[in-house]
């Protein structure tokens, strides 16, 4: 925590629901002067909206950039954080990340929590928003984490290859950084991945500069690379193993609904290291334990894992591939010899099954379900038509003979 944190400037929210507002403001701040630089775009610092149990950081009332579970506070609230949580299925024992934007610290808190081996290291540029870590329950520096306040281009463009992961969710009140927005930017992240390592980007704002990120990610890691679409805001996740050597996944539908196992497929040729990436390289810092070619904690880096999507819900379960052929392919391969089962896992189908990766399109059943519905909805209200339409036809069926009789 900060020796000295900020005291913040309260005031009572103007909306109907019950919030309050604080700001990195004297104490002495004249409301209404504060309130006229807000609504006319001139204010440039964070504020924070306090909403019963959340915890909102704001740039503007236009969009919500990060929010805390004041009840959970390593909860991932928003859905693209989740998703950026993907890279999991990639790399579930990652060494070192590196977070690109600190924010509401929501991706700084659920690592630190979640991934005790992993030494995470946050680039926040904006000083406004280091100062309101506290407020986020943001972790304090120490052998594990760190905040540096810098420039997160430049900062990638002197680190040698050695992140497992780089998370880059660096956004302002216009959209995605202007940091990022060059070829120069991402060639930078390219090589500083370890060999196996997985670049995560948040790529929100309008469709055009979306698909000029894009363009500019393809230019530098090709065609390996996955869109997870969120919804409702438009952002878009953006994943890209950092190697050629890097495990692709297949995925495959288990007994249950809306659960499925992940195999990692690695080349020909290649060896997984105990973070489940090919041939990550540990630091020297690193304790000897984790040594390559080990599975830290006895995991299995070839073993196929299982998650959860709420086939529900598009925004959580869409997965886009940058190549689909390349995925159907996988879906169509042998599983890994001497591949172990994940406990409760069902096993990976076989060539012989000839099935591309399997997803549960719902739709159809439902859309039966909503026609049988709405057919019984419509007898019910004109069940005389349908008793007189009955006794026509069964009139008929009978014969003339039946009915003089």
């Amino acid at each position: 925590m900060s020796a000295n944190p900020p005291r913040l400037f309260s005031l009572e929210s103007p909306f109907p629901a019950e919030s309050t507002l604080r700001f990195l403001e004297p104490q002495d701040t004249c409301p209404n002067s504060l309130w006229d630089r807000i609504f006319s775009g001139d204010y440039d610092k964070p504020f924070i909206v306090d909403v019963r149990l959340r915890r909102f950081l704001h740039f503007d009332f236009d969009a919500i950039q990060s929010a805390m579970d004041l009840s959970r506070p390593d909860r991932l609230c928003l859905s693209y954080t989740r998703k950026m949580m993907a890279f999991l299925l990639f790399n579930r024992l990652p060494r070192r990340v590196l977070l690109l934007g600190l924010g509401g610290g929501s991706l700084a808190r659920f690592c630190y929590r979640h991934l005790p081996e992993t030494r995470l290291t946050a680039i926040e540029l904006n000083e406004h928003v280091v100062a309101l870590r506290d407020e986020f329950c943001v972790p304090a520096d120490d052998e594990r984490f760190r905040v540096i306040r810098a420039d997160g281009a430049a900062y990638v463009g002197q680190l040698l290859p050695c992140k497992d992961v780089v998370l880059a969710d660096a956004c302002d009140r216009y959209g995605i950084a202007p940091e990022m927005n060059s070829t120069d930017f991402y060639r930078s992240v390219f090589h500083c991945l370890a060999p196996g390592g997985v670049f995560v980007a948040n790529l929100c704002g309008d469709r055009d500069t979306r698909n000029t990120h894009f363009l500019r990610i393809r230019q530098v890691f090709g065609e390996q690379w996955l869109a997870l679409p969120v919804r409702p805001d438009g952002s878009t996740i953006d994943l890209a193993p950092g190697t050629e050597d890097a495990p692709a996944l297949t995925f495959t539908q288990t007994d249950l609904l809306g659960v499925y196992t992940a195999t990692p497929v690695f080349p020909e040729g290649a060896t997984p290291s105990g973070s489940a990436s090919a041939t990550a390289t540990p630091r020297p810092t690193e304790r000897p334990s984790a040594s390559p070619g080990a599975a830290v904690g006895g995991t299995d880096p070839r073993a196929p894992i299982r998650f959860a999507v709420d086939l529900f819900d598009v925004g959580e379960s869409a997965i886009t591939p940058g190549k689909a052929s390349d995925l159907e392919k996988l879906g169509q391969q042998v599983a890994v010899p001497g591949a172990s089962a994940a406990p409760g896992a069902s096993p990976v189908p076989s060539a012989a099954e000839g099935r591309p990766p399997a997803r549960d399109e719902l739709w159809l059943p439902i859309l039966l379900i909503v026609l049988v519905g709405l057919c019984a909805e419509w007898t019910l209200y004109h069940r005389d038509v349908v008793l007189r339409g009955w006794r026509g036809a069964t009139a008929r069926l009978r014969g003339p003979d039946r009915r003089s009789a």
